[in-house]
Order: C-alpha cells, then sequence, then structure tokens
C-alpha cells in the first residue's frame, strides 16, 4: 500500500513527495478507506481464486527475486525456465520512509489481512511480513478510529460523511466524470436518459451491463460517464473527483418488478430466439412456476438466481459485482452488511427511489445542467394488480415453504438500507 501511494506522488522533491505521501495515507485512514482498497484485499482475491480457478499457483513478493521462484513459475505455466537479473530493477518508486504513526494506522486497517494470511500460509510468510506485523500495537484509543466492522453499530456516523452535500464548482468546465450503478429497476433508465441528453452519447462508455466487458474492465478510459449494470472494481481508476452514485428501491418492490419484467420481455421473444443461450433466464421464467424459479433446477441456475435477487444490495456493494453472491455466500449476515457498508464508502452517495429530487439537486449542482428525473419515467412497467408488486409475486407462489424463503432474499439488504439511512425505502 505504501509503495502505491509513493507511485502516486512521485517528485523530485523527496521532501515534498514524502509529505504528500503522509497526507493521503492518513486521508485514507480518516475516510475508512485504507482496509477497503478492493485490490488490496488478498483475502477477497483468494477467496475468488478458491471458488472458480481450476489451478492456482500463490507467491509472495519478497520471494520473487530469485531465480527459484522464477523456475517455479516456469514450471507452473509450462515453459522453458528464464535466466533472471536479480539485480535488474524496472519502474523503481521514489524512497520514503514510512512514519511510525502513520504505519501503526496502515496496520490497524490492515490487521485482517495479516491475520488471514498467517492463518492461512503459516511458517511460508516471509519474516518481512511477520516483523511488520509485530510492531503493531493494537486497536487506537480514538473514538473516531474503530474498525470499520463496528460501522454497522454506529451508521449515523458513517452515512453522515457519504452524504454530505456537494459543493458548486466554479465553472461549467470542471464538471467531473460521472458514474452511475444502475442496479435493475430502480428508475435507472430514466437517469442514463438525463446524462445522455446533457453529455451526448459519444460520451458515454458502451459497456452498459457487465456481459459486454472483461470483470475488470467495465469502466474503459476515454469517457465522461459510466452507467449501466456494471462491475465497479476499477472504480478508483477514474478522477479523483468523479461523481459516483446509486439508486436503491425497497429490496422486495425490486425482486418483484424484476421477475415481472424479465416476464414480460420473454414473453416477446420467438420460440427461436428462447432456444438461444443468453436467454435461457427468459426461457425458464416462462417454463417453470415461480416456486421452481427461485427454488429449483440445478446448481448453475440456483446461482444464477441468488446473484441477481438475493440480497443484491448487500452483494453488490460488498464485492463490487453485478455477480457477486459466490464471494460473499459463506460470510455471517453481519459481516456481509458490513462489507456492504464500507463498499458504500467508495461511491459519492446512494438515493432512495424517494430521494430523486435531492439525486435531481446534486446532479445539477455537479453538472452544471438542469437535470429532471421526477417528471422523466423510462420502461416503466404496468401498475401492480394489488398496489405492490411484491404481494402480486407471493400471490403467484403455490408453496408456503416458497413464500418463507423468499423473504430471506431481503433480510441483509433491509438491514444494510436501514444502516446507511434509507429505512424510509422500506415503507
Amino acid at each position: 500500500m505504501w509503495s502505491q501511494i509513493r507511485m502516486m506522488f512521485m517528485a523530485p522533491d523527496a521532501e515534498d513527495a514524502a509529505a504528500k505521501c503522509a497526507t493521503h495515507a492518513h486521508k485514507m485512514c480518516d475516510d475508512g478507506k485504507m482496509g477497503t482498497v478492493f485490490r488490496a484485499d488478498y483475502v477477497r482475491t483468494l477467496a475468488a481464486l478458491d471458488e472458480g480457478a481450476k489451478k492456482v499457483e500463490i507467491l509472495f513478493y519478497e520471494d520473487l527475486f530469485e531465480q527459484a521462484t522464477f523456475d517455479r513459475i516456469a514450471s507452473f505455466v509450462g515453459i522453458d525456465p528464464v535466466q533472471i537479473d536479480s539485480q535488474k530493477k524496472v519502474n523503481e518508486g521514489i524512497s520514503v520512509p514510512l512514519p511510525r504513526d502513520l504505519e501503526q494506522r496502515m496496520l490497524h486497517a490492515l490487521a485482517p489481512q495479516y491475520e488471514a494470511i498467517m492463518a492461512r500460509f503459516k511458517d511460508d510468510v516471509p519474516a518481512g511480513w511477520r516483523d511488520r506485523f509485530g510492531r503493531y500495537a493494537g486497536p487506537p484509543a480514538k473514538e473516531g478510529e474503530r474498525p470499520a466492522a463496528q460501522a454497522v453499530q454506529r451508521p449515523s456516523d458513517l452515512f453522515k460523511k457519504l452524504k454530505a452535500r456537494i459543493s458548486p464548482r466554479p465553472n461549467a468546465a470542471q464538471v467531473p466524470q460521472v458514474v452511475f450503478l444502475h442496479i435493475p429497476k430502480t428508475a435507472g433508465q430514466s437517469i442514463v436518459q438525463e446524462l445522455q441528453r446533457v453529455f451526448g452519447s459519444s460520451n458515454m462508455s458502451p459497456v452498459r451491463t457487465h456481459t459486454q466487458a472483461k470483470n475488470d474492465a467495465q469502466l474503459p478510459a476515454g469517457y465522461r460517464v459510466y452507467a449501466g449494470h456494471i462491475d465497479w472494481v476499477d472504480l478508483e481508476d477514474l478522477d479523483d473527483d468523479r461523481f459516483s452514485f446509486s439508486v436503491l428501491r425497497n429490496p422486495r418492490e425490486r425482486i418483484a418488478s424484476f421477475y415481472f419484467y424479465l416476464k414480460r420481455e420473454a414473453e416477446k421473444l420467438s420460440t427461436k430466439q428462447l432456444g438461444l443461450n443468453e436467454n435461457t433466464g427468459k426461457r425458464n421464467i416462462l417454463a417453470m412456476s415461480a416456486d421452481d424459479y427461485f427454488f429449483g433446477g440445478e446448481q448453475p441456475w440456483q446461482i444464477f438466481i441468488h446473484d441477481h435477487y438475493d440480497n443484491f444490495y448487500t452483494t453488490y456493494f460488498a464485492t463490487r459485482r453485478i455477480r457477486g453472491w459466490r464471494l460473499v455466500k459463506d460470510l455471517a449476515p453481519d459481516e456481509l452488511i458490513t462489507r456492504a457498508i464500507e463498499g458504500v464508502q467508495s461511491v459519492s452517495g446512494v438515493y432512495g427511489m424517494g430521494e430523486l429530487d435531492r439525486l435531481e439537486t446534486d446532479l445539477s449542482t455537479v453538472l452544471h445542467a438542469k437535470i429532471n428525473l421526477q417528471s422523466t419515467r423510462v420502461n416503466a412497467g404496468p401498475p401492480p394488480k394489488s398496489g405492490k408488486r411484491w404481494d402480486d409475486l407471493m400471490a403467484l407462489f403455490e408453496r408456503e415453504d416458497s413464500r418463507q424463503r423468499i423473504e430471506d432474499f431481503v433480510v441483509q439488504d433491509e438491514a444494510f438500507m436501514r444502516a446507511i439511512g434509507l429505512e424510509a425505502e422500506l415503507g
């Protein structure tokens, strides 16, 4: 982490670079981001590899610059051994000592990583790791520097910073990049249409769904607006002053609305179109009863259901992925909610469907343009028969156990929304 920060603030003047590095690192600690940087989360990465990779070789950086390690790599990937020059340095950074007080704050934020890696790799963990973590003096005494895991117990303090109002910019030329994390069936098409009107199509990323790009390439460089059902693992690669946001809806209504939307879309397709692999979900929604759609089928189908319906909000903000359920399926509910809250801290704001007026105001301020969301409704479905789409969905279930099981799909999401100040959306 310190090496990455040094690379960000390279400067001819070592003293100036040291000051900038320390300031940035302290700010990351103040904002609760030091322990939540996605690409520094070894535990998450290893869990993903354990789940999906057939063959894995894990090495430590400290062992990398040795011929024996490169021989091991060559054998793993199936190539002839490569002779290395262990003294050659490429892209070498500046040397900036890590201040003692900052070291303690970083160790506090990253302690779960140290502990998990040591528990897993035991004696294989390099001595440098052990020496560093051996200097850790324990959690800080100050109230404001408690571990992020306690955020669930202190939601108001966490969300106060998240929802701070946006200051006007001096001129329109300083309009930032905009990232709209569009969760299906949350009035997103209306927002996308307004962003397109203001920026123009050429300034909008062509990636609108997570299937249109690789997992770690869903925010391609060169655009002013990113909007869609997308993964956001690369959010920090964009401009520092970006405005990123999402909109949440009552999770029960979102689940039901999504189900009925897919069913309507499936009914529009021909028999030939329904037979295509990419339309498996729509084919199943017509062929299956509601009970079997949500709780039947083989394992791949059940993974699809969990990815798209099962406490989607918490999973999305905890993993930054549309299909992230497998990465967190074994977490305790409180831990999942905590990780989701930590994820929320990386975006500029999260709004409820009943707060579109606030989103209008914020976007208008940021973009120096009049934004109209409340009177613009795109892709809205027909009104529910019973007054609530959730009630319409519950009426489709033939088994009582299905009605009880679908309730589990909203438990963490409802707790998460209360924790971040969106309890009004729950009604």
